[in-house]
């Protein structure tokens, strides 16, 4: 019995061979275009690979999702700022806390591209829902130090 083309993915990411993988994933897509689970793995796949062209890939996958997940969401954002653009990132990142507000590893994402954008206030800001624990504490004070 021949294997899937999706099996076939399975098992050259196992192995590492991601151009492989990367040509079963595009024959799955081609025969099952709605087969959102199959075009998660290929953004997954292509985010392994170098160059720009596998970004813009990998962001033309995201964009052809039924619906969007926070982990989609993430990674939309990762590829932005992979590319350059902390906006766009911090955009995904503000439509990621619209689903989940108080999750501490979205946040601390946000907090950090804003900071890279040197946005200290708006980052400061959104520390305003998180727990007064020691290691937001050091966030707080290091935006504070960093706004002046």
């Amino acid at each position: 019995m021949p294997y899937t083309p999706l099996e076939l993915a399975n098992a050259f990411i196992q192995t590492g061979e991601l151009t492989d993988a990367l040509d079963a994933l595009n024959q799955q897509l081609a025969a099952s275009p709605e087969d959102d689970a199959s075009r998660r793995l290929r953004v997954e796949t292509l985010l392994r690979f170098k160059g720009d062209e596998h970004l813009q890939a990998a962001l033309a996958d995201l964009d052809q999702l039924a619906t969007l997940t926070i982990d989609d969401l993430v990674k939309r954002s990762l590829i932005h700022q992979k590319r350059g653009d902390l906006d766009a990132a911090s955009q995904s990142m503000i439509l990621a806390l619209q689903h989940e507000p108080t999750s501490e590893r979205l946040i601390e994402r946000q907090v950090h591209l804003l900071q890279s954008r040197g946005d200290y206030a708006a980052a400061l800001k959104l520390l305003e829902v998180v727990p007064l624990t020691w290691r937001w504490q050091q966030w707080r004070g290091d935006l504070a130090a960093l706004a002046g």
